[in-house]
């Protein structure tokens, strides 16, 4: 066999100990010859055990410095998402709790160890489980954002939610899943309804104002035309009113608005609207009436009203 075909670490061995492959080794020689050559696969082993423990090394650092690189990373999107005021829920479309992030558990129906794994209708009325099952199933079927209002009792009282609810696209144990995003807005709520009512109320009597009025006058043509029955419109104001605006001042004078404003409340019926026109013009929109002489005799139980107070409240 030619050198040339021989492995370069054999050829060096036999060149150590003065032989050519074609020449015949004493037994000194050929026991020399294995020892190198045991040496050899032994170094071999040597080196190769050192690599692979350097590999493992390196492989094990490198997977812990991951680890902690992930953990970090979680930990701080986990802090960012806790300061939103948003809270998160992932939901498979069976409706159950699959990971909840919350910044505050009080606005949770149930603390999150609690709820993960459960299916809604075991956390809430299977009345308010259908309902955001019918949520859920929208946003999976249109594959669109589903925004909606609820209002839901949780550890810290009932609260109103605005939810906003989209299909991830992912599977948790082979169903699909949903991203809910809900957030507190029941001081935001609370704030726009008390707006609305100050707009379409006045501030003095309570009483519903002209803004309110031209609304509910074209509700009560609307109901007529669809019923068939009788509707009116009673205009008063209090006689005298500047006289005793004048004589007893502002004061008695809004205290008498007011008394007013109750008095004609509690003499009419719960289908008929009393509003305060401006100063101290009334308007009572009367509803559901048989004929037209139902009107005549609740504007006179109307006027009786009025006239008491008017006089119980005038100088003599």
């Amino acid at each position: 066999m030619g050198t040339g075909l021989m492995h370069r670490l054999l050829s060096r061995q036999l060149r150590k100990l003065g032989l050519t492959d074609t020449s015949s080794p004493d037994a000194e020689q050929w026991g020399g010859l294995l020892q190198r050559i045991s040496d050899t696969y032994q170094q071999a082993d040597d080196d190769r055990y050192l690599l692979e423990r350097s590999l493992q090394t390196s492989s094990d650092e490198l997977q812990e410095m991951f680890q902690a690189q992930k953990a970090s990373a979680d930990g701080r999107l986990r802090a960012l998402i806790n300061t939103l005021p948003d809270l998160v829920f992932l939901l498979d479309e069976d409706g159950r709790y699959v990971d909840i992030i919350a910044g505050d558990e009080h606005e949770l129906v149930q603390p999150s160890l609690e709820l993960k794994g459960k299916l809604l209708a075991d956390v809430m009325s299977s009345e308010q489980a259908s309902f955001f099952m019918d949520v859920i199933h929208r946003a999976l079927d249109t594959n669109t954002l589903q925004v909606v209002e609820y209002e839901l009792i949780v550890q810290a009282g009932k609260r109103i939610f605005e939810g906003r609810v989209i299909s991830t696209g992912l599977k948790v144990n082979d169903r699909q899943a949903v991203l809910f995003l809900a957030r507190d807005v029941t001081e935001l709520t609370k704030a726009r309804n008390k707006l609305e009512h100050l707009a379409t109320h006045d501030t003095l009597t309570g009483l519903p104002n002209r803004v309110l009025l031209d609304d509910r006058l074209h509700q009560a043509v609307s109901r007529t035309r669809r019923t068939g029955k009788k509707a009116a419109v009673i205009l008063m104001d209090l006689d005298r009113f500047k006289h005793v605006n004048d004589s007893l001042g502002h004061t008695v004078g809004d205290e008498l608005l007011k008394e007013v404003a109750h008095r004609l409340k509690r003499s009419c019926r719960i289908e008929d609207t009393v509003f305060r026109f401006g100063g101290d013009e009334f308007v009572i929109i009367l509803e559901d009436l048989e004929n037209a002489s139902h009107a005549g005799q609740a504007a006179k139980h109307s006027l009786r009203a009025k006239e008491r107070e008017s006089k119980a409240r005038s100088p003599r």
